[in-house]
Parts: structure tokens; C-alpha cells; sequence
């Protein structure tokens, strides 16, 4: 499909306004080659006039076109032959229009020039560190003209920069820092990269708490590392060990060897504790470059079957016996209710036990129409064993109707009882009013019954005390 590259005119030319004409030359591109287009010019007339029969010459070279009548618009075009305009080089035309009539003449022409430069097509050149750092920025290469390939060269961590290559997996270089590229199409280049160090190696490392001797103990402030080392001699046959180093909880312990490969253990004086775990980390330096390796390892907690502290005030299960006075627990427990605990003199399941020894506290907000006595000053939950103890001093902030049974708060689960438990209330101040409490299974803390001889309102104001024990 031919795309219209630009288009030319020539001036105006005529006896009048409502008799003229103008020449017209279009150029086409029709194919791209390679090294040029391929192309075609189009020579039209663009007439204005009125009604008659004046006739319109145009003249394309040697060639003559003639028409006749009312006329507006375009006509008397010609497409000329296909040529081929290289790259960089200029293509010209010209076409001439003029009257032709027994009134006029051969007269008023119009004269269309073109010409036109072909561009040279531009090619992106681009750079891939493959690897490594510091690629050279993009270039732009021009249709016919060397490009001089940048000079920067990037670098890689144990690598040296040999070249660049056309793929990611050249292993030889097309092209070097500064070449010259001569072709014509966009080039993508890779840097090849060739190994020139092999860092040393750490095996087998191993981990233990230990003593000052290096004798193994759960309970040791030392950390014995046990590991092998080897020096690469790919590129230096020399190539040794020169020191091996570990560290933990921020203390390191370094010794100097002289061996292409062996094995050490490595005592570092920690100061650890037998209750936190560790992570350990050993280092290997070598000759050649100096470089070096390095590999961790993680120091657990000790886990013990049952462990009994020196002083025998404490005992340990699945951890030490850290804690004097206590029996600790290093894992889950599974308790069977069928099994009876004796506790003090008194055989009772498991769980009861449990529930008896257990110690929390909690507060609880106020429902609404109440308020603490004490701005700020929530109900007051606690709880030993399975022995539960509210205190509260509530204000009513609106009257409440007699008759009513209202809820002040709500004990959270863990603290309600297993039955209704009812209590008698005494109004603080002046006035004489009693009242029933209620404390319920699903742990509503409810008021009822208000008054001396008969149930009244509750006025709004109130002063509400009261401190109730019961068992859950």
C-alpha cells in the first residue's frame, strides 16, 4: 500500500477569481528496499470556474491533458512510472497547468516544483550487563554511517569482561569496547563474562554448647563450632587458608591456619544462656584474593526429658530447670479430668484443681443508664481458683421505672456462675431503699425490686454499692 510522503502546489493563475487553476504534484512511497524507496509522483490540476466551456491544459513533461465544462475540484491526473531513490539521496518533479481557450490563449500558467530528500533510516543500539554492572547507555546508529561501539565496560563481582556477545549465552565476544559497527539494523549486545575466582569452601559445620574445654553440656556458656574448609586452586596453585573465624551473640573467635583444606573446632566464649536459642556464623579466609566464605548455623534451646536444677528447687520438663521454686513446662499439657489431684488434703479432679489454682482479674463497662460512682472508675472482676469477686459503685444517669429488672453490666466468660445468684443492696446516703441483685448464668448483672415497703422508681443519681463473692 503507497503511503503519500508530501505534496506541492503551484500558485493560483486565472483571468478572475472564478476562473482559475492551480498545478498539483503528490509524491508516493511504495516499498522500502533495503537501501532506498521505491517510488512513485502523481500530477493533478485543482480548477476553479464557472459555467462554460473553457478548456484546462496541464502539461507533465511532453504529455497534454485536456477537459472541458463546469469544473471544481481535482482532475486531469497522471500517475507517473515507479523509480527507486536511495537513502539519502533527492528526488525532483515538475508539473505546469495553464488555459487553453479561443478567448484567452494558451495563458496563465501555474508551475508545481518538487523535490524531495529520502531520510536514512536510524538503528538503536543497546547494552546488557548479562550479570554484571555499569552496561554502557544506548547508542543510535545512522544508515550508511560507522558507529563507534562505546567504551565503557561493565564489571562483575569474581568475573573479568572479555567482550560482547550477540546472545545472553555467547561464551566469545563479537565485539570489543570502541569497535566499530558497520551494519544496518538495530544490535542488541551481551556481556561475556569469564570466571576468574572460585571463593573457599565451609563443610559440615556443627553446633553445640559446650564448656570452656570444649566438652559437650546442655547447660555450657560456650559454642563449640566443628566445621572442614578448603581452598580453590583453579586459578592460584598456592591458594591456602589463612584464617577461620566464628561468631555468636556478638563474640568471635579467630584462628590462623596455613592449609589448603582441613577441619577445626572452634570454642567462643558466648556467654550464652541456656534458655534462648543462637545463631552461629563461621567465616574462611583465603590467600589468593583474600576472600572468603561464610555459613550459619542455628543453636537451639536444649530440650530435656527432666531436668533438675543444682540447688533441687527446681525441676525442668522438656526444658531446663531455670526458675527456682517452679516445675516448668517445655511443652503442651494434656490433662485427663478422670485423673484426681490432691489439693490441700483434698482429692479433686484435675480440672477443678486447675480452676482453684488459677488467678486473673478483669473489668467490665457499664450498660447503658449507668454510670461508676467515681468518674472513670469501671466494676472490678476477680478471680481465684473457682472463687469469683465483683465490686462496683453505680450511679444511675436516668430514672428507671418501678418494676423494672435492668442490666447494669456484663461478666465476661471465665467469670460467670453456674446458677442464679441473688443478693440484697442498700442504697448509699440518706435514703433507706433496698434493692435485689442478680447475677446471672449468662453474666447479666441485674437491679430489681427497689424501695423500702414496696417497689418504686429508681430516681436518676442514685449511688448503687455493692462487693458479692460466689463460686463458678
Amino acid at each position: 500500500m503507497a503511503t503519500l510522503l508530501n505534496t506541492w502546489y503551484g500558485p493560483w493563475a486565472g483571468p478572475n477569481s472564478s476562473n482559475h487553476h492551480r498545478a498539483r504534484i503528490q509524491l508516493y512511497r511504495d516499498s522500502d528496499t533495503g537501501s532506498g524507496y521505491r517510488m512513485h509522483w502523481v500530477w493533478s490540476v485543482q480548477v476553479v470556474r464557472d459555467t462554460g466551456s473553457t478548456y484546462i491544459n496541464a502539461s507533465w513533461t511532453s504529455s497534454k491533458y485536456y477537459a472541458s465544462g463546469t469544473v471544481s475540484g481535482y482532475f486531469l491526473s497522471t500517475t507517473g512510472q515507479q523509480f527507486t531513490v536511495a537513502y539519502g539521496s533527492s528526488c525532483t518533479a515538475t508539473g505546469r497547468a495553464y488555459y487553453y481557450s479561443d478567448t484567452y490563449g494558451q495563458t496563465y500558467a501555474s508551475t508545481a516544483s518538487a523535490s524531495y530528500t529520502v531520510p536514512k533510516p536510524t538503528y538503536a543500539v543497546t547494552y546488557d550487563a548479562n550479570g554484571g554492572t555499569g552496561a554502557p547507555g544506548g547508542q543510535t546508529k545512522t544508515y550508511g554511517t560507522n558507529l563507534t561501539l562505546s567504551s565503557m565496560e561493565p564489571t562483575r563481582t569474581d568475573y573479568d569482561f572479555v567482550g560482547w556477545g550477540t546472545t545472553a549465552t555467547a561464551t566469545t565476544a563479537a565485539y570489543q569496547p570502541g569497535d566499530t559497527y558497520t551494519g544496518n539494523a538495530a544490535l542488541k549486545l551481551y556481556a561475556v563474562w569469564r570466571l576468574n575466582y572460585i571463593h573457599p569452601a565451609v563443610q559440615g559445620l556443627v553446633v553445640d554448647r559446650c564448656e570452656s574445654t570444649g566438652e559437650l553440656a546442655d547447660d555450657g556458656t560456650y559454642v563449640r563450632a566443628y566445621f572442614g574448609y578448603a581452598a580453590d586452586r583453579t586459578f592460584d596453585a598456592t591458594n591456602v587458608i589463612t584464617t577461620v573465624a566464628a561468631t555468636v551473640n556478638g563474640v568471635t573467635e579467630t584462628r590462623t591456619v596455613d592449609q589448603q583444606s582441613g577441619s577445626v573446632a572452634l570454642v567462643v566464649n558466648a556467654g550464652i544462656s541456656e534458655t534462648s536459642a543462637y545463631t552461629v556464623s563461621v567465616t574462611v579466609t583465603d590467600s589468593y584474593k583474600g576472600g572468603t566464605s561464610t555459613a550459619t548455623a542455628s543453636l537451639p534451646i536444649p530440650q530435656y526429658v527432666i531436668d533438675a536444677a543444682p540447688s533441687g528447687n527446681a525441676l525442668g520438663f522438656g526444658k531446663p530447670a531455670s526458675r527456682d521454686g517452679y516445675a516448668s513446662l517445655g511443652f503442651g499439657l494434656a490433662i485427663d479430668n478422670a485423673l484426681p489431684v490432691l489439693l490441700n488434703g483434698t482429692s479433686i479432679p484435675m480440672q477443678q484443681a486447675l480452676n482453684e489454682l488459677a488467678e486473673s482479674s478483669t473489668t467490665c463497662s457499664w450498660a447503658s443508664g449507668f454510670t461508676s460512682y467515681t468518674s472513670g472508675d469501671s466494676p472490678d472482676v476477680w478471680r481465684s481458683g473457682n472463687v469469683v469477686t465483683v465490686r462496683a459503685v453505680a450511679k444511675t444517669t436516668a430514672q428507671i421505672a418501678a418494676g423494672n429488672t435492668t442490666k447494669m453490666f456484663t461478666l465476661p466468660v471465665g467469670y460467670r456462675p453456674s446458677h442464679v445468684n441473688r443478693y440484697f443492696g442498700r442504697q448509699q446516703g440518706s435514703g433507706l431503699n433496698s434493692w435485689l441483685l442478680s447475677i446471672n448464668t449468662n453474666g447479666d448483672v441485674n437491679i430489681a425490686r427497689y424501695g423500702t415497703t414496696s417497689d418504686v422508681a429508681i430516681p436518676s443519681g442514685a449511688w448503687l454499692p455493692f462487693c458479692v463473692t460466689f463460686v463458678i
